[in-house]
This record gives structure tokens, C-alpha cells and sequence, in this order.
């Protein structure tokens, strides 16, 4: 997620502030990090946002059988790789942080992203709106025309 964000700051810096922004999966909290840290953004809509790194690793650190030393170590390590706090790819961390309105769009069987994360962060964010839909997926919904439809409605307003 790191790279999303500079990738993010890179583009703004080349080519100015950003109307808007939509994002996908771990690219929705990428964005969310990138606006509460200073990226000008008008509007910001996410799709299907992903779960919180910390809570990823915690999981593989589950799946794989791993100890909780060894998630902390991982923990640790990742954040020196990437010179970037986990915890700030959290709703906790960035909402307070955010003045621009969110769409955030979640199919309810979404079997990557759970709908709890589209519902918890739009419980965490001020200005947030969320729209459930049923019958997509979590990559089908790019095409969904329902998706489309709201993510353009939502950039048109004011």
C-alpha cells in the first residue's frame, strides 16, 4: 500500500490536484491514507476496500499457524521495509483526518473483501455514504453498471 499512496503523490505532483478519486480494494485504503496525509481530493469513492493490513497479516499469522512473536516480528519488519505505519491504513487512523465525502460501494457477497470492512469504514468516516449491492463480486463490480452509475452520480454532486 505504500507504493499506492507515492504513486498517488507522484501523479499529483505531475499533473496537480485531483477532483476526485476512486479506488478498489487495497487500493480504496491506499487512496483513504494518501487524502488524510494531504493528496487534494474533491470526492473520493471506494470499491470493496479490503481489509486493514494488520488485520491481513493477522490472519495469514492464523492460516500458517504462526506464533504471535512472529506476527509482531513481521509486524515490525514490514512497517521498516515500507517506513509506514500499518495502523495508519486504519479507519481509526485516517477518518478523523478526512473532510472530503466518500461513496463507499459493497456487494454483500463479497467473498475477498467483507462487506464489514465497506460497513465499518463508512460507520468511521464523516461524510460517508454506503451503497450495498448484491449479485456482483469483488472484481465484477468495476463493470457492474449500478456501480458505474453511483460512482458518477456521486462525483456530479456538490
Amino acid at each position: 500500500m505504500p507504493q499506492i499512496v507515492a504513486s498517488l503523490f507522484a501523479v499529483e505532483q505531475h499533473v496537480g490536484p485531483a477532483a476526485a478519486v476512486v479506488a478498489h480494494s487495497m487500493g480504496a485504503l491506499g487512496s483513504l491514507h494518501a487524502v488524510a496525509r494531504g493528496l487534494e481530493a474533491g470526492r473520493l469513492v471506494v470499491l470493496a476496500p479490503s481489509s486493514p493490513p494488520r488485520s491481513v497479516l493477522h490472519w495469514f499469522g492464523e492460516v500458517f499457524g504462526l506464533t504471535p512473536d512472529l506476527i509482531a516480528r513481521m509486524h515490525l519488519r514490514i512497517e521498516s521495509i515500507e517506513g509506514m505505519v500499518l495502523e495508519q491504513f486504519e479507519a481509526a487512523w485516517f477518518a478523523p483526518r478526512l473532510e472530503a465525502p466518500v461513496l463507499v460501494i459493497h456487494d454483500r457477497d463479497d467473498r475477498i473483501a467483507p462487506i464489514a470492512n465497506g460497513q465499518a469504514l463508512a460507520r468511521a468516516l464523516r461524510h460517508a455514504e454506503l451503497r450495498v449491492i448484491d449479485g456482483s463480486s469483488h472484481r465484477r463490480m468495476l463493470a457492474d453498471p449500478r456501480v458505474i452509475h453511483a460512482t458518477l452520480a456521486h462525483l456530479a454532486a456538490r
